[in-house]
């Protein structure tokens, strides 16, 4: 592979013992790309010239990269923001021709700073191996085993910390940027606008200086759309302003509560002084928490609509602003603790979850969906995941499917509601997913009534996927009301209707006609 220095060759392990200690030489002068280094050697007459690759990173070079990362200022000179509004990396797109900016060039440093994935993949196959059960024996004869083990896994565990903080060091590189160029754009905001003179050629002006002329047309809609984009800035400033509040608030109680003598002092509540148990807690705008009952109802109980911080920050909290935090678990069912492969969104996850636990125990599924969008995107993820599935795309190849879906090795068979939900008989699965709440009741009932039907010998069930606050909440209570005002018309009809056992003659017209019937059956 392009841009991967090759791995020493060997043929037996103490080759590949030389070969990790050349390797392990060169990692030592640095992590990060490769680059080609051309030399000479004079024999004699001969002068030969070889290849080398070699890695660039100097020792030291991740800590100096994250040092000039962190020593960025929170407060960026005019000139740090000139030099990056006119460099011609991060600004290309605004046809910037200025000198490489100081971001760009940490940027690139830190590009560079990659792991040897090579030497990572070679270490990771010995660890592999040494934890089969061939590496478990030959270790048991080596006294030196546990070092091993331990050393490994410490090796990993300092791989695993590189990795976390180069993606930590990346997203502080990105906020400081992005200061950068929202400085850049305060700038170019407070320069100075004018209308064009009568007559005026516009040809010749640059880009800039056609973003500071406005065309008597265009006053009006150009007023609007900048006091539209100053209402939106004005709130993002003022919800900034509200998590920074909160941040400063929780790192001084996290500074205080680490200087005490006593790490296990618990918080405690600044109203009534007493420790947050198990109990909710109300949290302000400003980050400070206090207890819900009695403390926050006391102070919402003389009507005000707005709540004031007791403590010395003072802050103004709206009533619908005041955030309830919980220690309690809340475990609503939308996670699952089977690792799935890939992310496919919170509900078709839980999906995947819960078919692999239905193919585990050898039952089978029908998933049912209204859009074939979201068919596409279940399809896949079970694929993914290795779940033996079918889908019928059409009504023409519908009978195939179920062929497929009867197979002792097919776990679930993908069905849009529309399509497949009316005359089917699939006693073989007992289980029923529907993916989307359905307004209309009959569609439901079809599609439960797949499994639930003459022939079923198992319990059946059937899984509904909603997501809370959202639409589809209010969509099955609609569902839920109409399923309802059903059963009780029927049971209305039911008790003023005559009874009737159904079939081709009409049913019996009385209850005693049939009770004569049955006496007569006994008789013979």
């Amino acid at each position: 592979e392009r841009g991967l220095v090759r791995f020493p060759p060997f043929r037996d392990v103490h080759g590949l013992r030389v070969a990790l200690q050349s390797r392990m030489g060169q990692i030592r002068r640095g992590i990060g790309k490769p680059t080609s280094w051309i030399g000479t050697v004079d024999k004699g007459t001969t002068t030969y010239q070889f290849r080398e690759d070699r890695f660039t990173c100097p020792v030291g070079g991740f800590a100096k990269c994250v040092d000039e990362i962190c020593s960025l200022s929170p407060l960026p000179s005019d000139h740090d923001v000139y030099e990056n509004s006119h460099c011609r990396v991060c600004k290309a797109d605004w046809n910037q021709q200025g000198p490489q900016c100081k971001h760009c060039h940490i940027g690139d440093k830190l590009n560079e700073l990659e792991a040897d994935r090579v030497t990572v993949l070679v270490l990771n196959s010995i660890h592999n191996a040494l934890k089969s059960p061939i590496g478990r024996s030959l270790l048991s004869v080596s006294y030196d085993a546990p070092a091993i083990e331990a050393r490994a896994a410490k090796f990993f565990e300092v791989l695993e910390a590189h990795r976390k903080e180069k993606i930590n060091a990346w997203r502080m590189w990105r906020i400081h940027l992005d200061l950068m160029n929202f400085l850049d754009e305060l700038n170019q905001c407070k320069a100075s606008m004018r209308l064009t003179a009568e007559g005026e050629d516009l040809s010749d002006l640059t880009d800039d200086q056609l973003n500071a002329v406005v065309i008597p047309q265009d006053l009006s809609p150009r007023f609007h759309d900048h006091a539209a984009k100053q209402a939106m800035a004005h709130g993002d400033l003022r919800r900034a302003k509200d998590t920074m509040r909160f941040l400063r608030n929780q790192t001084s109680e996290r500074s205080d509560k680490n200087g005490t003598n006593d790490p296990t002092e618990e918080e405690s509540c600044m109203v009534c002084l007493c420790a947050f148990e198990e109990g909710n807690r109300a949290v302000l705008r400003c980050g400070h928490s206090f207890h819900q009952t009695p403390c926050i109802d006391k102070l919402l109980q003389s009507g005000t609509r707005e709540v004031r911080c007791p403590c010395r920050c003072r802050t103004r909290t709206r009533i619908d602003e005041v955030m309830i935090a919980s220690n309690h678990r809340r475990d609503d069912g939308s996670r699952s603790k089977r690792e799935v492969d890939g992310s496919w969104g919170t509900k078709v996850s839980r999906l995947i979850a819960d078919l692999m636990d239905l193919r585990d125990t050898g039952e089978k599924g029908i998933v049912f969906s209204q859009w074939e969008d979201m068919l596409d995107i279940v399809e896949t993820g079970l694929s993914k995941n290795g779940v033996r599935h079918v889908r019928a795309r059409s009504l023409a190849k519908i009978g195939k499917s179920i062929d497929t879906f009867r197979l002792p090795d097919c776990t679930v068979l993908l069905l849009n509601v529309r399509n497949g939900a009316e005359g089917l008989t699939l006693v073989e699965a007992n289980h029923v997913f529907m993916l989307e709440p359905l307004l209309s009741h009959a569609l439901d009932v079809q599609a439960i009534n797949r499994i639930h039907r003459i022939g079923q010998t198992s319990k059946t069930y059937v899984h509904r996927y909603i997501m809370q606050d959202s639409v589809e909440v209010k969509i099955d209570a609609l569902r839920m009301e109409h399923q309802e005002d059903i059963i009780e018309d029927a049971l209305v009809e039911a008790k003023t209707s005559e009874l009737r056992a159904g079939g081709i003659d009409g049913g019996f017209h009385s209850e005693a006609e049939l009770m004569d019937l049955l006496k007569m059956g006994v008789d013979q």
